[in-house]
């Protein structure tokens, strides 16, 4: 194609134009410019940025036509007239639209025709105009082209259509607001692309109605909150980001995977198996040593500074238990921190602090046991210290929380449920003070001994509400106990609102745990695959005069069989079959598996 001819045109047509300030003519120009691939450096550079826009190129495409009614319009002005510049045929095919052509056609028609993604609909055009700030409210107002291809995604000028690229499955549900002013989401529609199309729109998903707008936002956030935790574990860091790469890295990886995964191998099933048994004979170990005549034993020694009482005795045996289990356990902290990829999360665990409580108070109490002298008051005060630390072996009960989903789906669920929880113990701590006032003054004339006080009855309340009912505490007039009955069936309306969302909470965690689950499955699929890909994976570029060139990387299923001379290289995978010669690299071989072969 020559250029010259229409350079030089459009050059006089861009310099009409700057001198004139015709900034219709300089965006028709500037568009030719482009659209005719006439690479001119230097009038690019008259060419302003401002004039590179979706909307610009449309109409410098759909304009040129429209030459002789702007020669008319801008005949007064002197320059090159319109009617000199020589158009491609492309430009002469096309129909162009002005604002003139935009008002003739809304006064011959009230109705908006718009394609949304194939689907078209029909409506006023005075209905647009009820959101003027939407994107159809402008676009019913808006009499200026370039604007209007700013709107839309195009325009047909024969059907007078104005075409939207996007999805139309809830578009029906927008034309309603503007047609009644009342915005509905349908149960089949996803509300984060409901979302988008609201904002494309440029609506605001407050004009939702009462009756969809809670069952929107509780579908928005549980959307949300299903996104947050299944990113983290559907697109986790791989085994080489996490723990880095050497065998160092590999050894903490596999260690990492014992200690923490017991469904991996058969290493990490033992490694889990011994870990619950010393959990249970740590526990065994704990209730023994409370019982009379085992856990310690009376020596006939008295100590006449003590009075002469006689002395009590541990079990050495079952101190010896006890050392053996803490041992183990501060084994199984310090090899499950050193493993950990990520010491800071390692720290903050629940089940790890857990793990560090039960475990400390063994060595504290030793290491008082060591320092203070050995004088009767000075062990008396350590014996009771050491009492206090043993309460909290009962902790390590919890380490089973690590092996068992459903100790972890409880503790989740309280965790998850704090709030109804936390107005539960309000309400029950209300309803103490309320009955127990009016239980001591129905029972202080008759019942004084048992009713002595008002906090002495938030014994009887307590046990009233939660349908226990000891009867060691019980009202004798008349009044108390209607007293009683009352209270106790408040009690049991108000424990019994908050159970249903636990229960809703209880079961959503075993749902996200199933979720997480496959998520996790398909992670671990991935990371073999990487892992197989980077020891088997062979790179090989095809050239020949039959397909196209490729790069590929392919995975194969069979050995590479690669000949001593090494001057050819074959190999399989399920779809083609390649040989690369080197004596002849012009003859570039591939046969498919189905038996065919190109050259």
């Amino acid at each position: 194609m020559d250029k010259s001819g229409p350079q030089n045109e459009l050059q006089n047509c861009l310099t009409y134009t700057s001198d004139s300030g015709n900034e219709f003519g300089r965006t028709v120009a500037s568009r030719a410019i482009k659209s005719e691939e006439i690479v001119s450096p230097e009038m690019a550079r008259h060419t302003p940025k401002s004039l590179k826009t979706k909307a610009t190129k449309w109409i410098a495409t759909h304009v040129p036509g429209r030459a002789h009614h702007h020669n008319h319009e801008h005949s007064d002005t002197g320059g090159t007239p319109w009617d000199t510049v020589h158009w491609s045929e492309h430009a002469h095919c096309a129909f162009h639209l002005t604002t003139s052509d935009l008002i003739d056609m809304r006064k011959r028609s009230s109705r908006a025709y718009l394609n949304v993604g194939g689907e078209h609909h029909e409506i006023m055009w005075k209905t647009l105009g009820n959101y003027p700030n939407s994107r159809l409210g402008r676009l019913s107002l808006s009499m200026d082209p370039l604007e209007i291809m700013q709107l839309c995604d195009d325009y047909s000028p024969q059907n007078n259509e104005f075409y939207f690229d996007r999805s139309a499955r809830s578009f029906s549900s927008i034309l309603g607001l503007y047609r009644t002013g009342h915005l509905h989401i349908l149960d089949e529609v996803c509300v984060m692309a409901f979302i988008e199309d609201l904002n494309y729109w440029g609506l605001n998903e407050c004009l939702l109605d009462a009756c969809c707008l809670t069952r929107f936002v509780q579908r928005k956030d549980r959307m949300e909150e299903d996104i947050k935790k299944t990113s983290s574990t559907a697109l986790p860091s791989t085994a080489s980001e996490k723990f880095g790469q050497g065998k160092c890295a590999e050894f903490q990886r596999r260690v990492w995977e014992v200690v923490e995964k017991p469904q991996t191998s058969t290493m990490a099933r033992v490694f889990a198996a011994v870990s619950i048994i010393f959990v249970m004979v740590s526990i065994v170990g704990l209730n023994l040593s409370t019982v009379p005549g085992i856990g310690e034993t009376a020596t006939n020694r008295s100590d006449p500074a003590a009075g002469g009482a006689g002395q009590w005795v541990r079990n050495h045996h079952l101190e010896a238990l006890e050392l053996i289990c803490t041992i183990w356990f501060t084994f199984e902290y310090l090899i499950r921190f050193a493993a950990c990829p990520n010491k800071q999360q390692f720290v903050k665990s629940f089940l790890n602090l857990i793990d560090l409580v039960a475990t400390l108070p063994y060595y504290v109490s030793k290491i008082l046991e060591a320092c203070v002298d050995f004088s009767v008051t000075s062990l008396g005060a350590v014996n009771e210290i050491v009492q206090v630390l043993q309460v909290l072996r009962v902790l390590r009960v919890f380490k089973l929380a690590r092996h068992s989903s459903s100790l972890q789906a409880l503790g989740h669920t309280f965790f998850k449920s704090y709030k109804e929880l936390g107005v539960l113990v309000l309400f029950v701590l209300i309803i103490v003070l309320v009955f127990s006032t009016l239980a001591y003054f129905a029972e202080r004339e008759g019942n004084r001994a048992t009713f002595s006080s008002i906090p002495a009855t938030f014994w009887w309340a307590t046990i009233t509400i939660t349908t226990v009912g000891y009867g060691d505490v019980t009202p004798q007039s008349p009044l108390g106990k209607f007293i009683g009955c009352i209270c106790s069936i408040c009690g049991v309306l108000v424990i019994a609102l908050p159970i249903p969302i636990i229960v809703n909470n209880f079961a959503e965690y075993y749902q996200d745990q199933a979720r997480l689950k496959k998520a996790a499955k398909r992670r671990e699929r991935m990371e073999k695959v990487l892992a197989f890909g980077q020891e088997n994976k062979f790179y090989a570029r095809i050239r020949g005069e039959g397909p196209p060139e490729l790069d590929a990387s392919v995975s194969m299923d069979k050995t590479i069989a690669e000949r001593s001379d090494k001057t050819s290289i074959s190999f399989t995978n399920p779809t083609l079959s390649f040989t690369l010669t080197d004596a002849n690299p012009d003859s570039k071989i591939y046969t498919d598996n189905n038996g065919g072969t190109n050259s």
